[in-house]
Order: structure tokens, then C-alpha cells, then sequence
């Protein structure tokens, strides 16, 4: 399914021309035209397009033309053996029957359905391959240093973690503290204080959260399910709801050096990502391109980034 999605995803980007058109030249990019038939050819209803849509249909195409341009210095180009693969993957999870349902799609049907041609097909497969490909490829050059590991787990710490819990709400921090010290006593039941003095739904159920990750309660409250000492009343903790009294009763984290190549993994995509994103910016931004005046003009807009900017109508 992530790739059915990533193909709907990307297909706008990927909808470049697949015949050079022979009339009006509507733009240059790097020496290469782009035809008034190329950017019409985008869509059926081409009477409906006004100026800002066709701004943003020109710059689809320019931007395709720029990455994969820019891909191929790089020695990355996507072959057709690539995008037969990927298809052949697509088709299979396409045509897969619900297993609710049982029923279902054609890939001819779902073609149908988002008005898809195959040569489109083709691609937006490319321009997914690509993007993969760019990410394979800055990610080669990224150092990940332990400080970002370190980061990167006590990112994850939160959502990797389950712990049992029950707590006991209440409205100010005074009778908090007077409920915590009752809570510490020798002998003292925690669920009996809970259903006296906490003002929360769990309240009258001994104030039992049951198991969870840290990561489903407010941030407060979820860092205190990993601080405290476990069978040890903590608090009092402020969040929005008002000031905790917790019990953990049980704790199960992930172990740093158990998942350090995971976590690596991710620092370095994330640094890949961010690598192809700079070199996209770039790319883009030292692009030679010339619109034709009527359709608009290529530009930072104010994003820091170059794109088509339609045509002043009061001009």
C-alpha cells in the first residue's frame, strides 16, 4: 500500500511531457523547451486552466527536468528495468483482494479511476526510484556521531517504552504534596488514596491506567513514567490537567546499545534527506531558465526558492 500511495503521491510531479509538443515555446530550462502542448498536455480540461494553474503546471514540468538532469551528473538515472520492477510490485498490491471484503481492482480499473496513463505510470515510478536513489546516495557521505545516537533515543525512548501505571489527579500542588506524603507512608494503598482523593475519571478505579508507552500520555506526565522509581509513589507532576501523584509498577525501555544500528539508520536517513533536500534547493535555484512573459516568470517568490510566478494580470 506505501507504494500505491507514493505513486498517487508523485504523480502530478511525474506528469512531464511524453511528446514534445512542435508549437508556442513556453519556457527553457538549461537548454531544453518546453512547449505549450507539454503544459496542456497535463490535463484533459485545458479550456478550465487559468493563469495560476498554469504557473504551477509549468513548474512541475521545469522541476522534472532540472532533478533529473541533476541526477544524471550525479551518474543516478533510473533504468527501465527499475521501473518494471516497481511496476510489477504496484500491480500485485493493486489487484490484492480485501482481506475484509474479499473483492477486488483491476489494475486497468484503477488506472480508470485516477485517469492515468501508462507512460505516466512510468513516470511517477521514475521520479519515486529517483528520490531513492538521491537518498542512497547523499546518505554515503553522512557521519553520525553518538551525540546524535543519543539524541535519537531519547527521541524514541518514549514511544519504545511500556509502563504500568495509576495516578492520582489533583487540583493544586499543596494537597499533591499532602497526597504524596500520605502515598509514601508505611502501609499506605495507593488505590484507596486514589478513589478518596483524586479528582480524575480513574479515580474511583484505584486511578489504574493500565499499560501503555509513555509516548500516549502529555509530556510531563510521560517523562515521570521514566524517571520514577518503580513501586515508589512520585511526584507531585504539573501538567495541563492538573498536579499527578504516579505509581509505576512496572517498566519495560529499550536498551540503547540493542538498537544502536537502528537508530543510527535513522540519523542517517534523516541526514541523507536533509542532503537531498540543500542539493535540491541548489539545483533549482542555479537552474537557467527563461518563461515567456504571457505565461509568467521564474523567481523566488519569497520562499528562498525559485519557481513560476503567473503573469501580473493588471499588467
Amino acid at each position: 500500500m506505501r507504494r500505491i500511495l507514493a505513486l498517487i503521491a508523485v504523480v502530478a510531479v511525474a506528469l512531464t511531457a511524453c511528446a514534445g509538443g512542435s508549437n508556442t515555446i513556453v519556457a527553457t530550462i538549461n537548454g531544453i523547451d518546453i512547449s505549450m502542448d507539454d503544459v496542456r498536455g497535463l490535463r484533459p480540461d485545458t479550456d478550465s486552466v487559468g493563469a495560476d494553474q498554469f504557473a504551477s503546471d509549468l513548474q512541475l514540468l521545469i522541476v522534472n527536468q532540472v532533478v533529473r538532469d541533476g541526477a544524471a551528473e550525479l551518474g543516478i538515472v533510473v533504468t527501465a528495468e527499475e521501473i518494471a520492477s516497481e511496476l510489477a510490485v504496484i500491480i500485485e498490491q493493486i489487484e490484492a483482494p480485501d482481506p475484509s471484503t474479499g473483492a477486488s481492482l483491476s489494475f486497468e480499473d484503477f488506472m480508470a479511476q485516477q485517469n492515468l496513463s501508462d507512460a505516466i505510470v512510468d513516470l511517477a515510478i521514475e521520479q519515486q526510484v529517483l528520490n531513492e536513489e538521491l537518498v542512497a546516495y547523499f546518505s554515503e557521505s553522512v557521519e553520525v556521531s553518538e551525540e546524535e545516537i543519543q539524541d535519537q533515543f531519547d527521541i524514541e525512548q518514549q514511544s519504545r517504552s511500556e509502563v504500568c501505571a495509576a495516578h492520582i489527579l489533583l487540583d493544586d500542588e499543596e494537597t499533591a504534596t499532602m497526597v504524596l506524603d500520605l502515598a509514601l507512608a508505611d502501609g499506605a494503598d495507593f488505590g484507596a488514596l486514589a478513589n478518596e482523593y483524586s479528582t480524575g475519571p480513574t479515580g474511583p478505579t484505584g486511578g489504574v491506567l493500565g499499560c501503555a508507552s509513555p509516548a500516549n500520555y502529555v509530556p510531563e506526565f510521560a517523562i515521570a513514567t521514566l524517571e520514577a522509581e518503580l513501586n515508589v509513589p512520585y511526584g507531585p507532576v504539573r501538567s495541563e490537567f492538573g498536579y499527578h501523584v504516579l505509581l509505576v509498577t512496572q517498566r519495560e525501555v529499550p536498551v540503547l546499545e540493542d538498537i544502536r544500528e537502528e537508530l543510527a539508520s535513522t540519523v542517517r536517513m534523516a541526514g541523507a534527506n536533509g542532503a537531498v533536500t540543500e542539493w535540491f534547493i541548489d539545483l533549482i535555484n542555479s537552474a537557467v531558465v527563461t518563461i515567456d512573459a504571457k505565461y509568467g516568470s521564474w523567481e523566488d517568490s519569497g520562499s528562498g526558492v525559485f519557481g513560476v510566478v503567473p503573469p501580473d494580470p493588471s499588467a
